[in-house]
């Protein structure tokens, strides 16, 4: 059987850059490990669309479609899904990603063009869908109009010892790392960990990667490395694990200490957060020593209560502590804030505002609180509306954009105020716009930023 996987375009335009796409690539590699043929087409790269997406799987005749699919994209997906069902009838569509780990049969509800969802790992169920489905793990299908959801579990990563890196080609990518800014222009994003242990109400990643933390052998990650900077030339890798300081601290130690005395001729960066409570100054000292630079942290609200109703499980005074035993290594450190918990008032966005410019950090980010789905917060907003209605719902969402779906204690006015305000007065400061300025390696670059100041004007 001939597959082939395609990270979409965002036909709507409401996303704003991409990634490589290194789920596909796990894929991949699991696919020729079974000896299968496998291509990645990057839609949103190549800026694909349905028409040329289906003329391609045509031509090409391939047997199995697959999707990576996150929530905001599900309209896209099924655009792309029935087009490729009306020039190829026959070829099996499967798709796998956060979307229809959370929700599998809105998934196939979405379009009759999706034969198959599959939820969370799919290393292995990608490669039984030939053999049939109906014992296969971690598989959403029909049989007879019904949604059937099979048994849910969780692979051995150290199965697969890196993405299909040839067949991505990471140095094929514009520069466009998570939070804009770099020190390189070649720039790959690579992942030591799966899971979260976290309940933060917030975010779905324990729901799609599980809570208990998976860590690849360091022997992979240094190979994968040395692999990306010898065949791609890549100079800067950024660690986009969700929570990799959650991970066992003798496995993290000792990961530090390998890339300390590799000395790889890359600048590392942890662009996805840390936990900075989890951190204390031998870890930050081996970081520095291993050439990382850069990371970012989930400080979400200056306001305890706030931080307690999220179960971030974060203490404001330990935020505080940490930052300052941090601020003795100068690492580019980016706060990032939620704005408009439901339950907050203005005085206290506000204030958190205010704390971010009291911190010794160098970027921030203020993002728009919207309940994506596979969230504690999406369960109870989805409970309001009907499932033919989430599609709409969650096309509203990013994290810029103030949803009108969403109830609020501060309006919707005050909080775009209040978002473009906290940009200007952080980065405005001369000090801050001259050194991120600098920073800017491409065109790209600059249009994201537009499209983002762009949406938070018009969102």
């Amino acid at each position: 059987m001939r597959y082939l996987l395609i990270n979409p375009a965002d036909l709507e335009r409401r996303m704003f850059g991409f990634l490589q796409p290194q789920g596909l690539g796990y894929l991949a590699t699991s696919l020729r490990m079974n000896n299968f043929e496998v291509d990645i087409i990057d839609a949103a790269k190549e800026n694909l669309s349905p028409y040329e997406i289906a003329r391609k799987v045509k031509e090409r005749k391939y047997d199995v479609v697959g999707f990576y699919v996150l929530s905001p994209l599900i309209r896209s997906v099924r655009m792309y899904s029935d087009e490729i069902k009306r020039k190829s009838p026959n070829t099996i569509i499967v798709a796998g990603g956060p979307h229809p780990t959370f929700e599998p049969e809105h998934t196939l509800r979405s379009s009759s063009s999706i034969d198959l969802a599959c939820i969370g790992d799919g290393e292995e169920a990608i490669t039984k869908i030939s053999s049939g489905i109906q014992d296969t793990p971690n598989i959403a299908w029909r049989q007879d109009g019904k949604i059937i959801i099979n048994h849910r579990t969780f692979v051995d990563i150290n199965k697969y010892p890196m993405p299909a890196w040839d067949i991505i080609k990471p140095d094929s990518y514009p520069p466009l790392p998570i939070g804009i800014f770099s020190e390189k222009k070649r720039i790959c994003q690579i992942i030591t960990t799966r899971g979260c242990p976290y309940p933060c109400s917030f975010c779905g990643v324990p729901n799609i990667s599980g809570k208990s933390m998976r860590v690849r052998k360091i022997e992979y990650i240094l190979s994968e490395i040395n692999l990306l900077i010898s065949e791609f030339g890549i100079e800067e890798i950024h660690i986009i694990d969700d929570n990799i300081t959650a991970a066992p601290r003798n496995w993290l130690i000792e990961l530090l200490e390998s890339l300390a005395r590799e000395k790889f001729p890359v600048r590392f960066a942890l662009p996805s957060g840390i936990r900075i409570d989890l951190i204390d100054e031998h870890i930050l000292n081996l970081m520095w020593k291993a050439r990382f630079y850069a990371f970012a942290i989930g400080i979400e609200s200056s306001n305890q209560k706030t931080l307690d109703e999220m179960k971030k499980k974060l203490k404001i005074q330990k935020v505080i502590d940490k930052l300052m035993v941090a601020k003795k290594y100068d690492f580019h450190i980016q706060g990032n804030f939620i704005i408009g918990y439901p339950t907050e008032s203005i005085t206290e966005n506000l204030r958190t505002v205010l704390f971010s410019l009291s911190l010794p950090i160098k970027k921030a980010g203020y993002f728009i609180f919207n309940p994506f789905p596979g969230t504690d917060e999406w369960e109870k907003i989805k409970k309001r509306y009907q499932i033919d209605q989430w599609e709409m719902i969650i096309s509203s969402f990013n994290l810029y954009r103030i949803s009108r779906f969403v109830e609020r204690k501060t309006s919707r006015i005050a909080l775009r105020l209040i978002q473009v305000l906290a940009y200007f007065l952080f980065y405005i400061r001369p000090s801050y716009l001259f050194k991120n300025i600098r920073k800017l390696k491409s065109f790209h670059q600059i249009k994201v930023i537009f499209r983002i100041i762009f949406s938070m004007i018009t969102g």
